[in-house]
């Protein structure tokens, strides 16, 4: 608070260091006269912005994780787990704010321009590596497994924000107007490959990522199921209802109604965008039952993995449902608000308005949605294929038996073998056209020892051929085979031409 600026000692406070002359402290007094720095002199660079994709990554957004370094650490209370949505938030936010010239940005009176230059901003990080050989191939690059929780734009940058993917279908599908305010996930993709309804189309979105859809006010709002309860209701403050004049009348599903396995299929979006399924499975239960769920939606492995172990978990913490009524003043609660009776929480599935308000309820407990820590698929995807030019040989052979005794014979092999070879044939002289195809490699190697003459027409048991073979393999043949042509070979040297 010394001399009035405290603005010295914000470090992240770039208006006033901008705006303002700089005076230096010596021993903690300020100097007379101001360095040479002229306020508002010139604009401000992030040649650094960026933030890890781990849980609270925005508390400590400079940090790294990384198992084989003394520096390691993760955010402030942070539980280490992955979270693209945290990294997605946080260059959203930061570019948000500094894109707003005049209001959070302000224009130099010196040089006309925004003090922050947000062309200038340099996001980190970009790796030349290609996504997704790098991370996938640790067994090129040694750092592949801390890209998960690192700074890594590569493979996230595109990613698309559920909540306003559910916004662009609704206005796709005239919906009218949703509020996604509350919903933080990301997919790398979606899928239409139908010709499908509104409703048809987000269900999958809305059931795997435990979504509610719910009309409030006119407006279509997306609720997430992990709330906490926020209205305390006592036993004595319920209306009576039945013959019985029950308050609270709870519902508990029988053991063989409950899964037994949550099973997930999805588009993997690390693994070539492969159709994917993922399974949880409740292990001591005498259930057969078994829930498939569709999500439309590239996603990878661990959000996929971590999506049905919660989907599991839901169903079983909903065991019990509940029936109730509440006094006609509770007019502000609505589908999908959690309430507590009695230290219990319950999530609003269903209200009807009449004396008092008919309400239907699922037990509840948030801590079902906090998602695992998961480790991504280990994977090692084929390096594409590099096709080089094939060795070929034009070879000019003794006719023997043929029906156009003047075509040459071609002898081709490449490393890989792309399938086919086409052959051109020169038209004029500057123009190919398509000839014919060398559909197969040809047993092509290399003499080690001299061919010595033989004697024709009879089997030499005496000399023996070596030879080195680039493709294809020499063997046996029985003495039918061999007087037909089994044992042909052609041989020429580089004098042959």
């Amino acid at each position: 608070g010394a001399y009035g600026k405290p603005w010295v000692y914000r470090y992240k406070d770039l208006v006033s260091w901008w705006g303002n002359p700089h005076f230096n402290r010596p021993g903690g007094i300020e100097a007379v006269i101001a360095t040479a720095w002229v306020p508002q002199s010139k604009p401000i660079w992030f040649t650094e912005a960026g933030c890890p994709a781990v849980d609270k990554g925005a508390n400590q957004p400079n940090v790294f994780y990384d198992a084989k370094s003394s520096e390691s650490a993760l955010p402030y209370y942070s539980g280490g787990q992955r979270d693209d949505v945290m990294q997605h938030r946080f260059l959203t936010a930061v570019a948000n704010y500094w894109s707003q010239s005049g209001v959070h940005n302000p224009v130099s009176s010196v040089y006309g321009a925004p003090m922050l230059r947000n062309d200038r901003t340099a996001w980190w990080a970009w790796d030349a590596r290609p996504f997704p050989a790098f991370p996938a191939r640790i067994d090129v690059w040694a750092d592949g497994a801390n890209y998960a929780r690192g700074h890594w734009l590569n493979g996230r940058l595109s990613a698309v924000d559920v909540g306003e993917l559910i916004s662009a279908l609704a206005q796709r599908f005239g919906l009218g107007a949703v509020d996604v305010s509350a919903v933080s996930h990301l997919v790398d993709g979606f899928v239409l490959d139908r010709p499908m309804s509104g409703r048809d189309a987000l269900e999958g979105l809305l059931r795997s990522f435990a979504l509610d859809a719910v009309e409030s006010e006119g407006v279509i709002k997306i609720k997430p199921r992990d709330g906490m309860a926020s209205l305390a209701i006592a036993r004595d403050d319920l209306v009576e209802s039945g013959r019985e004049r029950l308050t609270l009348q709870e519902t508990r599903m029988q053991e063989t109604d409950l899964p037994r396995s949550v099973r997930l299929a999805y588009i993997e979006s690390s693994m070539d965008y492969r159709t994917a399924a993922v399974q949880q499975s409740e292990v001591n239960t005498a259930s057969s039952r078994e829930i498939v769920l569709q999500l439309p939606a590239a996603v990878p492995q661990s959000l996929a993995q971590a999506r049905v172990d919660v989907a599991l978990a839901e169903a079983w913490g909903q065991r019990t449902s509940a029936q109730f009524n509440l006094l006609p003043s509770q007019l502000a609660l609505e589908p999908g608000d959690v309430i507590s009776i009695d230290d219990k929480d319950y999530r609003l599935s269903s209200l009807v308005d009449a004396e008092a308000r008919r309400c239907e309820a699922l037990q509840h407990d948030a801590s079902v949605y906090d998602v695992p820590v998961l480790v991504e698929r280990a994977g090692s995807p084929k390096l594409p294929d590099v096709f080089g030019p094939p060795d070929v040989l034009m070879m000019d052979l003794a006719v023997a038996t043929t029906v156009q005794p003047a075509t040459p014979w071609i002898a081709a092999q490449a490393k890989p073998w792309p399938g086919r070879l086409n052959v051109l044939r020169l038209q004029g002289g500057t123009s190919y056209a398509f000839n014919s195809v060398v559909g197969a490699q040809a047993t092509m190697g290399e003499l080690l020892s001299e061919l010595p003459a033989g004697i024709i027409g009879r089997v030499d048991y005496q000399h023996a051929l070596d030879v080195v073979l680039d493709f294809g393999a020499l063997s046996s043949a029985t003495r039918e085979e061999l007087l037909s042509g089994a044992n042909l070979v052609a041989v020429g040297s580089e004098l042959d031409g």
